[in-house]
């Protein structure tokens, strides 16, 4: 009960309340025009709460939509459903669908579209118990679209688009039977045509993806499947544009994409992805455009941390197990910091041959080549 999210129900806006059969609750308000609201709560014990109004005088709100369709059954809290769209809030639509089954605590689901928050769409969809999702699109918000599917149990996602975050797009996507899944994608401050996709299905995996700081035209997208556990991976991806104060110009789209396990299970897989911020003093930030990376890895005991710095790099990674290319974080290298470098790995290991790669280009249209393959006994 400590999530019923304070900013969502504050008590001076509780218009029309209905208490539904099966200790179901619904709070509705709504101040504006052509705005509609929809509850359908079946089983017991399910909160919903709606507000939809213009805050300010002169904001307008208009044609905003909120729907929640929540099924659960219990003797205690099962699933709670909050949807808040409100001050310039024009054109909006958020959805929540939830189902309850098992005892690991209530579905969560939190939709928040406000400011100037134009043709923004949300959409939240969980089954089975204890998933919490959480879409923010906030500030000046236009275009923007979210999409939550948590299928399995105790699920935890998170969609930010904020700031200017204009014409933006994000789907999360974890599907399993039994998932400790984490999943956030952050996309904000100056965060133009934005575009991030994050699925997972498994155990104990984890992701984020963070699009941040003057962030133009970027994509990323983490996918971890054929029922991969522990893997974990991330994608960052900041500075891409012109840093001076004054007229900042906008780069070329980053592209990050991480691909574990795509055919066959493994265990412990990481990969990191961080393309910008980088600050050789007393130079100040280096623009960051324009770079590309993928990461592909499958089976057991594989590791990519990388850092690409300037415009133009380019960087391929296989790793089929028992390899490591590093860098980021305590560095020991992988790198490229300069511009139109070129980077292609390919990695094959067993646990008594494992490989290692470690590089750094550093300047303007370096090639380096790396294969290691252990032979087939």
């Amino acid at each position: 009960m400590t999530m019923k999210i304070s900013l969502l129900i504050g008590a001076a806006f509780l218009v029309t309340t209905v208490a539904q059969a099966q200790t179901n609750t619904s709070v509705v308000s709504q101040t504006g025009n052509m705005q509609s609201a929809t509850a359908v709560q079946a089983g017991s014990y399910n909160e919903s709460t709606i507000r939809q109004f213009t805050g300010a005088s002169t904001t307008v709100n208009v044609g905003n939509v909120a729907s929640t369709s929540q099924t659960g059954s219990g003797s205690s809290l099962t699933n709670l459903a909050a949807i808040d769209q409100f001050n310039g809030a024009f054109n909006n639509r958020a959805t929540v669908k939830q189902t309850l089954s098992g005892t690991l605590g209530p579905n969560i689901a939190v939709v928040v579209q406000s400011e100037n928050a134009s043709l923004n769409m949300a959409s939240i969809t969980q089954e089975k118990s204890g998933n919490t999702g959480n879409i923010t699109q906030t500030v000046i918000s236009a275009n923007n679209e979210a999409t939550i599917m948590q299928l399995g149990t105790t699920g935890t996602a998170t969609v930010n688009q904020a700031t200017q975050s204009t014409n933006n797009q994000a789907t999360l996507t974890q599907v399993a039977t039994s998932n400790g899944g984490f999943g956030t994608i952050d996309q904000a401050t100056q965060s133009y045509f934005n575009r991030a996709m994050l699925e997972q299905a498994g155990t104990t995996d984890a992701a984020l993806i963070s699009q941040s700081i003057e962030s133009a035209g970027n994509d990323a997208m983490i996918k971890q499947g054929a029922g991969g556990t522990n893997n974990a991976a991330a994608i960052t991806q900041t500075n891409a544009y012109n840093g001076s104060l004054a007229g900042a110009t906008y780069g070329s789209a980053n592209s990050a994409t991480i691909t574990q396990n795509q055919t066959s299970n493994g265990m412990g897989n990481l990969a990191v992805i961080q393309q910008g911020t980088f600050d050789p003093s007393p130079a100040g930030p280096v623009v960051s455009t324009g770079n590309k990376a993928g990461v592909a890895q499958e089976n057991d005991m594989n590791s990519t941390d990388l850092l690409q710095v300037g415009t133009g790099n380019t960087a391929g990674i296989i790793q089929n197990g028992h390899s490591t290319l590093k860098g980021v974080g305590m560095n020991p290298t992988a790198g490229q910091f300069g511009n139109t470098n070129t980077l292609t790995v390919t990695q094959t290991g067993s646990m008594a041959n494992p490989n290692i790669g470690n590089v750094t280009q550093i300047g303007t249209g370096n090639v380096s080549t790396i294969m290691q393959v252990v032979p087939t006994p």
